[in-house]
């Protein structure tokens, strides 16, 4: 409920003060970025001399290593990223040392 009267206070300043105003909005997305990027079977696929063994494939274990990353927008795309240590969850403090 909060958001909707968030939006419609944004329009109605949007009203008031003409359209420039969304153009000075800034947002923010918080996301985790893994370290682990498999790799497809067409990506590993290789030609094989006929009657050969294909190459034995190891199964691979997904890294657990993640890290926050903020990115702030504005109406025409990303204007700032930033990037957490690892093990550091978004808190006011992070916000206020950001």
């Amino acid at each position: 409920m909060k958001r909707v009267r968030c939006s419609q206070a944004f329009l109605k300043l949007n009203f008031e003060l003409g359209l420039g105003f969304l153009d000075k909005v800034v947002t923010m997305d918080e996301t985790c970025v893994s370290f682990f990027t498999p790799e497809s079977k067409r990506g590993s696929s290789q030609w094989l001399p006929k009657g050969s063994n294909p190459p034995q494939k190891f199964k691979r274990q997904e890294s657990r290593k993640k890290q926050m990353v903020l990115s702030f927008f504005d109406n025409c795309g990303v204007i700032f990223q930033h990037y957490l240590p690892m093990r550091t969850s978004v808190t006011a403090a992070v916000f206020k040392v950001s």
